[in-house]
């Protein structure tokens, strides 16, 4: 779990995980946006919807809190879910977290779920990657991405990683 507050490229990838999956299938993490608008708050930003995030008490009303966060989204204008926003997205949380290992591994996940669900075909590349590492871990061996050796798995997966932050990071 990532230590630092979250920035609004986690909130958009929540967001996108949810709209994908479904609120059964993902709940929101109402302290999560909670501390991003508190966070937004901090670094200037203000909208009405913005200070009743940041207002909001445990216990949490998930759909009050889903509401306003996507308020929030799109009073910031960045409401925009297309696979070029999900793919900066990933691209700039990878960026800002490249040597945490869980926080890779979660935001691989996150890539995989979304491109199993057709999402976004530009995220093979992190699919295949955690299928990898998966494998590598549990098997000692893996079949998605030539070459990859135990011997070599780390410096594989941060060239994959970088290549695709390269290729998608930058502001919204």
């Amino acid at each position: 779990m990532m230590t630092d507050a979250p920035t609004t490229d986690d909130i958009v990838l929540d967001r996108a995980i949810r709209v994908m999956l479904g609120h059964a299938m993902h709940r929101a993490d109402c302290k999560r946006c909670v501390d991003w608008a508190v966070g937004m708050l901090a670094a200037g930003f203000d909208t009405d919807a913005l200070c009743r995030l940041a207002g909001q008490m445990p216990p949490y009303d998930e759909a009050s809190i889903v509401n306003l966060r996507d308020r929030v989204l799109a009073q910031l204008g960045f409401d925009d879910l297309s696979a070029a926003s999900i793919c900066r997205a990933i691209a700039n949380i990878l960026q800002r977290g490249a040597s945490d290992q869980t926080m890779l591994r979660e935001t691989l996940n996150h890539a995989r779920v979304l491109y199993g669900k057709r999402y976004a075909d530009d995220l093979q590349p992190l699919y295949l990657l955690s299928l990898a590492l998966q494998d590598m871990e549990q098997f000692g061996d893996q079949q998605y991405v030539d070459g990859m050796t135990r011997g070599n798995a780390k410096t594989m997966a941060q060239g994959i990683v970088e290549e695709f932050v390269e290729r998608y990071a930058g502001t919204p």
